[in-house]
């Protein structure tokens, strides 16, 4: 940042970056790095309830994510008769209220949800002794269907974090970067066992296993001789999406079109708050970071997704590749720790301060970018302009929801 002229002020601050709530006061003449609208989008319960109400409303359009539920001890009841025993899923456990991959759990066995409430239950006890205060909510757990047919490359999965800038809430405006990390597991994917290897791609479970010397050097090594050939060398357990994309298109997918259909995740993910009262009074931006994983929507006799193995493909899988939402993060880590971090995080935080201070942007540059995704024509622009005077807001959400629904079939407003 002080590259950029950018210092540290105690006064009369451009920029106020902290906790999520900073006074009103505070920021009357400043730009703060949080509307109060998304807290409904990071949150984990909130998220899946909101992609329930709007698909109840809507329809398929928001079937974009995996099905999921808020286990506690008031609504285990209901769900175990109702919903979970009649779908023999592989579930991901998730606290309530945790983060950076703590706490998550996959079983097939849904007797083992009351094994890990209880388990949150000792934690709150063992914790309020200590003089911590603990809100009843978090001990619930999310349980979020485990998606089976994830794609993979070169035999690993992987999902996507991307970054995802919003200006404005009353209009919509929204930004995506059009560089991001390729997230990747350091374990061979099979769903023969759930060690967390094989499985969850968060930065900080499969980082402190490397750090801590727990993975082996086979295992490390076998990574980079499947991985590197396919998308060049780099850091352990990431990439960036640039390289992946590359990848993507040698292998036949149409990156265009894909590209459009994330863009359409994250349009309709955030009209939720687009659509709700405005809260934030004084300016403000947001950086948010989107988990997005690429699976198969190709289906087997029993029902269940194929897994595409992009390296052994023998066919054009583009149509047979959606993407799903896994979670909305506020405050994505910027922080580095390899040099992949460095390409893509700090060109990030770069064309982020040049945005939202409304500086020059060089439209002709397609590389380490920040374009604007929404709104995307003059009819997204005026339905956005009704929802920010709460007009007619059902009508106006199915226009834009329309709209939407065709980027990935008609060339639609950027792709990398």
């Amino acid at each position: 940042m002080q590259a950029e002229g950018w210092r540290r002020s105690d006064y009369f601050a451009t920029i106020l970056w902290g906790p999520r709530r900073i006074s009103e006061p505070q920021v009357y003449h400043s730009y703060r790095n949080h509307f109060c609208e998304t807290e409904i989008l990071t949150h984990k319960g909130s998220l899946q309830f909101m992609i329930k109400h709007y698909g109840a409303l809507y329809g398929k359009t928001y079937d974009f994510a995996p099905e999921s539920f808020t286990y506690s001890f008031q609504s285990r009841g209901i769900l175990r008769k109702h919903f979970l025993a009649k779908r023999p899923y592989v579930w991901i456990t998730k606290p309530m209220a945790s983060s950076r991959g703590r706490g998550i759990k996959l079983t097939r066995d849904i007797e083992e949800f009351d094994v890990y409430l209880n388990e949150r239950l000792e934690e709150k006890k063992a914790r309020m002794l200590n003089g911590e205060e603990v809100k009843e909510e978090n001990i619930a757990l999310v349980l979020q269907e485990y998606m089976e047919n994830p794609v993979l490359v070169g035999g690993y999965k992987f999902d996507l974090r991307l970054y995802v800038l919003v200006t404005s809430v009353h209009p919509l405006k929204v930004y995506l970067f059009n560089e991001g990390l390729a997230r990747f597991c350091t374990h061979r994917y099979s769903l023969e066992d759930f060690n967390v290897l094989r499985h969850l791609t968060n930065t900080s479970i499969q980082n402190a296993h490397w750090t801590k010397g727990l993975i082996p050097k086979e295992t490390e090594l076998e990574f980079h001789n499947s991985i590197n050939p396919l998308l060049g060398p780099g850091d352990y357990f990431k990439r960036t999406l640039t390289s992946l994309l590359g990848f993507f298109e040698k292998q036949g997918i149409d990156v265009e079109r894909l590209w459009l259909m994330i863009q359409s995740v994250i349009i309709k993910t955030l009209l939720a708050i687009a659509a709700e009262p405005k809260q934030t009074k004084s300016n403000a931006f947001e950086l948010l970071g989107f988990d997005i994983l690429l699976v198969s929507k190709e289906k087997n006799p029993q029902n269940h997704g194929y897994i595409i193995d992009l390296n052994q493909s023998n066919k054009s899988p583009s149509h047979f590749i959606v993407p799903k939402l896994l979670e909305v993060n506020c405050g994505p880590s910027l922080g580095v720790s390899c040099t992949t971090d460095i390409l893509v995080k700090m060109p990030l935080l770069k064309e982020m301060l040049r945005t939202i201070t409304n500086q020059e942007i060089d439209t002709t540059r397609k590389e380490n970018q920040f374009h604007p995704i929404f709104p995307f024509n003059q009819i997204t622009e005026i339905a956005s302009q009704n929802l920010a005077k709460q007009k007619d807001i059902q009508d106006n959400i199915k226009i834009i929801l329309s709209e939407c629904d065709q980027l990935g079939v008609e060339l639609g407003p950027y792709f990398p």
